[in-house]
Protein backbone atom coordinates (compact mmCIF):
# COMPACT_ATOMS: atom_id res chain seq x y z
CA UNK A 1 0.00 0.00 0.00
CA UNK A 2 1.57 3.43 -1.02
CA UNK A 3 2.37 5.83 2.09
CA UNK A 4 -0.07 8.74 1.34
CA UNK A 5 -2.96 5.53 0.84
CA UNK A 6 -2.03 4.47 3.95
CA UNK A 7 -2.05 6.99 6.05
CA UNK A 8 -5.25 8.13 4.77
CA UNK A 9 -6.49 4.76 5.99
CA UNK A 10 -5.21 4.56 9.41
CA UNK A 11 -6.09 8.23 9.66
CA UNK A 12 -9.53 6.89 8.98
CA UNK A 13 -9.52 3.86 11.73
CA UNK A 14 -8.02 6.85 13.97
CA UNK A 15 -11.40 8.69 13.39
CA UNK A 16 -13.63 5.83 13.80
CA UNK A 17 -12.34 5.56 17.44
CA UNK A 18 -12.44 8.89 18.23
CA UNK A 19 -16.14 9.05 16.98
CA UNK A 20 -16.38 5.97 19.73
CA UNK A 21 -14.66 7.80 22.65
CA UNK A 22 -16.95 11.12 22.48
CA UNK A 23 -19.29 12.03 24.76
CA UNK A 24 -18.80 9.18 26.23
CA UNK A 25 -18.45 9.22 30.52
CA UNK A 26 -16.15 7.17 32.48
CA UNK A 27 -16.84 5.03 35.47
CA UNK A 28 -16.47 7.77 37.80
CA UNK A 29 -19.30 10.01 35.61
CA UNK A 30 -16.98 12.97 35.14
CA UNK A 31 -17.53 14.38 31.58
CA UNK A 32 -14.19 13.15 30.08
CA UNK A 33 -11.38 15.34 28.96
CA UNK A 34 -11.46 16.73 24.99
CA UNK A 35 -9.49 14.23 23.16
CA UNK A 36 -10.14 15.90 20.09
CA UNK A 37 -8.20 18.71 21.64
CA UNK A 38 -5.32 16.54 22.67
CA UNK A 39 -5.11 15.01 19.24
CA UNK A 40 -4.70 18.26 17.56
CA UNK A 41 -2.34 19.27 19.81
CA UNK A 42 -0.37 15.35 18.75
CA UNK A 43 -0.86 16.93 15.00
CA UNK A 44 1.35 20.58 15.92
CA UNK A 45 3.75 18.62 17.70
CA UNK A 46 4.56 16.30 15.09
CA UNK A 47 3.92 18.94 12.37
CA UNK A 48 7.32 20.71 13.44
CA UNK A 49 9.32 17.91 13.08
CA UNK A 50 7.55 15.66 10.28
CA UNK A 51 10.31 13.56 10.13
CA UNK A 52 10.83 13.11 13.63
CA UNK A 53 7.77 11.29 14.61
CA UNK A 54 9.33 7.75 14.66
CA UNK A 55 12.23 9.00 16.62
CA UNK A 56 10.54 11.69 19.37
CA UNK A 57 8.35 8.94 20.92
CA UNK A 58 9.44 9.88 24.36
CA UNK A 59 9.62 13.82 23.72
CA UNK A 60 6.10 13.20 22.25
CA UNK A 61 4.89 11.66 25.40
CA UNK A 62 6.86 13.98 27.69
CA UNK A 63 5.37 17.37 25.88
CA UNK A 64 1.89 16.00 26.23
CA UNK A 65 1.97 15.11 29.78
CA UNK A 66 2.75 19.06 30.44
CA UNK A 67 -0.18 19.90 27.61
CA UNK A 68 -3.01 18.17 29.93
CA UNK A 69 -1.55 19.11 32.97
CA UNK A 70 -1.65 22.92 31.61
CA UNK A 71 -4.96 22.76 29.74
CA UNK A 72 -6.62 19.85 32.12
CA UNK A 73 -5.07 20.57 35.38
CA UNK A 74 -4.26 16.85 35.43
CA UNK A 75 -1.03 14.49 33.95
CA UNK A 76 -2.76 11.42 33.90
CA UNK A 77 0.25 10.00 32.97
CA UNK A 78 -0.83 6.16 31.89
CA UNK A 79 -3.74 7.57 30.22
CA UNK A 80 -1.49 9.67 27.74
CA UNK A 81 1.26 7.03 27.39
CA UNK A 82 -1.77 4.73 26.11
CA UNK A 83 -2.79 7.11 23.76
CA UNK A 84 0.34 7.80 21.86
CA UNK A 85 1.12 3.78 21.97
CA UNK A 86 -2.44 3.98 19.93
CA UNK A 87 -1.17 6.54 17.35
CA UNK A 88 2.28 4.66 17.01
CA UNK A 89 0.91 1.11 17.20
CA UNK A 90 -1.67 2.61 14.29
CA UNK A 91 0.78 3.97 12.17
CA UNK A 92 3.29 1.07 12.51
CA UNK A 93 6.14 3.03 13.97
Amino acid sequence: MPWALNIKYRSQQMRKWLNQETGLRGKSGRKPYDWEFFYIEVISFVQADPDGLSQNRTKLTEHMIEWCELHWQHSGVSTVRERIALIYNTLHL
